[in-house]
């Protein structure tokens, strides 16, 4: 029988276990369990007191707990590709959720797992983990649909009582987008400081489309990878072909930015 690898993800914590017997069944399972932006310190594993997470704390009884684990990038893309592959970002390929493919050359998990007769296979509900970007080599089989999240049909269907069904709700990847073939008059990018190459995202899209862009300056947020310092700053990563608004609003934390142009 064959021995099989299953990388279960609910939504970046990582719980490993190891049996307590005295000795290893050769032909045991390995299961990842990935919870997304779960904190230990809400877990009644470490002491928390007020949730209760019965499954996990079964899992606990029978487990080794670290008390100490640590990732390298709090992105979710970026630190499974180094449980993955066991390297830094720097190695692997991978700085961000979005832009980034595993480099061809570094091995995975499932790959060495897979040479030693295992079956592989995964199953995601976060669309940053979508197969395309490397992060399911070796495996046998990579589930990675994402159903339509229900808060964003709903704002589609607000929008759809004035504009008659022009507005579709859908989860996909922001780089794998046909925009061409949708034929919008309008592509809305309110969180620029999200992404690592705001120039190459607006090469995607077809010459001429009008464009609402904004950013900010809120640099101490961990997510934020690509702020800008002004909007001046702002008008030269975006290179706009026309600017047909430039404009700022300080609030009490940061300056939001937004341009309203033509690529």
């Amino acid at each position: 029988m064959s021995r099989r690898l299953f990388f279960a993800l609910l939504g970046a914590a990582l719980f490993a276990a190891c049996h307590r017997a005295q000795t290893v069944d050769p032909h045991a399972p390995i299961i990842i369990i990935s919870i997304d932006t779960l904190r230990s310190d809400h877990l009644p594993a470490y002491g928390y007191t007020k949730v209760q997470t019965p499954a996990i704390d079964r899992f606990r009884s029978d487990a080794i707990l670290f008390e100490h684990a640590y990732s390298h990038c709090p992105l979710t893309l970026v630190s499974h590709a180094s449980v993955f592959t066991g390297l830094l970002p720097a190695d692997h390929g991978i700085r961000d959720n979005l832009g980034y493919n595993l480099n061809p050359k570094a091995t995975t998990l499932a790959e060495l797992l897979k040479s030693k007769g295992y079956a592989t296979g995964g199953a995601v509900s976060a669309v940053v983990l979508r197969g395309e970007t490397g992060i399911k080599r070796g495996f046998d089989f990579w589930e990675d649909s994402i159903d339509i999240d229900p808060e964003v049909s709903a704002v589609a269907r607000t929008l759809n009582r004035e504009a008659g069904d022009r507005f579709q709700a859908l989860t996909n990847d922001m780089y794998a987008l046909d925009y061409a073939a949708g034929g919008a008059d309008l592509i809305v990018n309110t969180s620029c400081e999200h992404i690592a190459d705001l120039p190459a995202w607006l090469a995607l899209l077809p010459r001429g489309t009008t464009v609402l862009l904004q950013s900010n300056d809120y640099f101490s947020e961990p997510t934020h990878i690509n702020c800008v310092a002004s909007l001046a700053a702002f008008e030269a990563m975006a290179a706009l072909r026309e600017i047909r608004f430039s404009g700022e609003l300080p609030t009490k934390k940061y300056t939001r930015f937004m341009l309203i142009g033509t690529v």
